[in-house]
């Protein structure tokens, strides 16, 4: 079992980490918000939020996964390795970016619940249809 430590579990937090661990990796996952716990953990451990608590696997967290309700996101590409990816992080981070708010971002297909902004294309879209 891998444990997290984060300063809030949220749901979106719950989500993401169970389908990218528990799911698709097979890794148990739990959660913690007591320094005091994570600690005194044994086994594997992530730290999840914006600074690490020591020298454990680090990944400086968006605000995407502690936030409620959709909002319009600011979403910049950035290159890690010739690898497009978004949500940067810092250098104190494992990885460059925040791959769970990415992964939460794209399997949610959070952009679609935002209000749809019409253009050029979706009228020509729109006049095409049968």
């Amino acid at each position: 079992m891998i444990l997290v430590y984060t300063h809030k579990i949220t749901p979106r937090v719950r989500y993401i980490f169970k389908h990218i661990l528990a799911r698709t990796l097979l890794i148990p996952v739990d959660f913690t918000t007591k320094v005091e716990e994570f600690v005194a953990h044994n086994g594997p451990k992530l730290t999840y939020t914006k600074t690490p608590l020591g020298t454990e696997f680090f990944i400086k967290s968006n605000d995407l996964l502690f936030e409620q309700g959709v909002n319009d996101l600011e979403i910049t590409l950035n290159k890690w390795d010739d690898v497009p990816c978004f949500f940067a992080t810092n250098v104190k981070s494992v990885i460059p970016f925040d791959i769970f708010a990415a992964s939460f971002y794209l399997i949610t297909r959070y952009e679609e619940y935002l209000p749809h902004v019409r253009d050029l294309f979706t009228d020509v879209i729109q006049q095409n249809k049968v």
